[in-house]
């Protein structure tokens, strides 16, 4: 498989080590991770370099169709280490994310051959000793590419390590200076405690090599990836080395290594003025910039009686008569659920008016209007339920109190106002007049009536 990019020259030694780090999730899940690099900045959001080492130049060429990134040398010899890493400020190996080596683990990319005997590595890495690691070497060689194993490796230094295993030579479609990307794809899979990587380049027959049981115990079933890139070229002259749509599959999700924790940020509030008994709602929500995203708690440090703060920051408060002409201060504090908590806090005043009494307004019930029911049988329920809530505009809140008056027998008034009533066959062929007095508990006490007419009929025939 081949992309259309731009034919290259020739160039000089050069050694690219891309480190990968993504991680554990859910065993059950499968986690792919994608760069075409054809949006720019897209490799720099993503790649953090922590060893440059040699003489040259790199950088991602984005565009549309033609994305890649690009190793250039421009003296002598050059290389860098890349780290793939979700946490920009987090440049150490050894606390990156990591893959969870419980099933299968690819590493799929388009390469860009240049001069003979130039190399591409997937490398899988110790999280805890980036020292111990296994190496699958891709060679390109005009003509007869190569495949071949190794372990423990310099990875700084760019030594592969040790070899394990024979070369396999296998003609395939990738040529040093033919200007095309090739794919290429490394699998490893682990049998109880014994390693195995497959190399599949396009064009060829996958090469794969066991390595002895134990030789690398990927500290607990996890792995760190880095790519390499290597032109065995010794001049200025030479092609730049590219990398393209790299594609990396594991069973598990990413698990991106944890952060410096840090504290929630609370926004800055202005002071406010309220009447007792008015309403207000404050948005106090914290922002947070932890990946991946902690809890937020939320608190009111002794607030005012009756002030409320929700899980997710909005504060309510209703002053009572009681609490105006006074000032109160809204303290805020957001607690996160890193490892230590960090907090933060913010505050703002609410200046209550003074509460000036009013004289009691009698409570108003709704109008009604006339109905009729049916005594009850097995075809017609026969009960009638009326709600009769009065309004009462009078702050504080006041009680009110209902009641029939000289109602029919069996009909009743509750404390809400829901009138019910299941008229008897006794009752049928009449009109009762159903009047309700509400009362408040004001001074003096005030009260208001209503009245309906209620027609009782037969029950229908069955």
């Amino acid at each position: 498989m081949t992309f259309p990019h731009p034919v290259l020259l020739s160039r000089p030694l050069l050694t690219l080590l891309v480190l990968s780090f993504v991680g554990i999730g859910r065993a059950s899940a499968q986690s792919t991770l994608g760069y075409d690099l054809e949006t720019t900045g897209q490799w720099d959001a993503n790649f953090r370099t922590i060893q440059p080492f040699g003489t040259g130049t790199s950088g991602q060429t984005a565009a549309s169709g033609n994305g890649f990134f690009r190793q250039e040398v421009t003296s002598g010899t050059a290389s860098a280490i890349y780290l793939l890493d979700q946490t920009a400020s987090d440049t150490s190996a050894g606390t990156q994310s990591t893959f969870a080596t419980t099933g299968p683990i690819t590493v799929a990319f388009s390469l860009r051959g240049v001069t003979t005997n130039s190399s591409f590595s997937v490398v899988f890495i110790d999280p805890a000793n980036t020292a111990n690691n296994l190496l699958a070497v891709f060679n390109l060689i005009t003509g007869s590419d190569t495949v071949r194993f190794f372990k423990d490796g310099t990875l700084v230094a760019g030594n592969v390590g040790t070899q394990a295993g024979t070369t396999i030579t296998q003609a395939t479609a990738a040529e040093p200076n033919s200007g095309n990307f090739t794919s290429l794809s490394v699998t490893l899979s682990i049998t109880g405690t014994t390693p195995t990587i497959t190399v599949t380049p396009a064009g060829a027959t996958a090469s794969t090599f066991a390595f002895p049981a134990g030789d690398f115990d990927f500290s607990g079933g996890k792995t760190l990836i880095g790519l390499r890139l290597n032109d065995a070229g010794n001049s200025a002259s030479n092609t730049p080395v590219d990398i393209d749509n790299i594609v990396i599959t594991s069973p598990t999700a990413p698990d991106n290594p944890p952060q410096t924790n840090v504290a929630p940020v609370l926004p800055t509030q202005v002071n406010r003025n309220i009447a007792p008994f008015e309403s207000f709602t404050v948005s106090n929500t914290a922002t947070d910039s932890n990946i991946p995203a902690q809890n937020l708690t939320y608190e009111l440090l002794n607030p005012p009686a009756g002030a409320t703060i929700s899980p997710s920051g909005m504060i309510s408060w209703s002053p009572n008569e009681t609490q105006g002409n006074a000032v109160y201060t809204l303290e805020t504090r957001v607690t996160d659920s890193g490892s230590p908590a960090l907090s933060a806090t913010n505050s703002f005043q609410v200046t209550v008016s003074e509460f000036v009494p009013q004289p009691n307004v009698a409570p108003v019930l709704p109008a009604q209007e006339n109905r009729s029911i049916a005594v009850a049988n097995l075809i017609t329920p026969g009960t009638m339920t009326v709600t009769n809530t009065a309004t009462d505009s009078n702050l504080p809140v006041q009680t009110l109190t209902y009641q029939l008056l000289s109602p029919p027998a069996g009909a009743a008034i509750n404390s809400n106002g829901i009138i019910t009533w299941s008229p008897t066959a006794e009752q049928a062929g009449s009109t009762y007049t159903l009047t309700t007095q509400v009362t408040d508990s004001g001074t003096p006490a005030l009260s208001a009536t209503n009245s309906f007419q209620v027609t009782v009929t037969p029950a229908p025939p069955l």
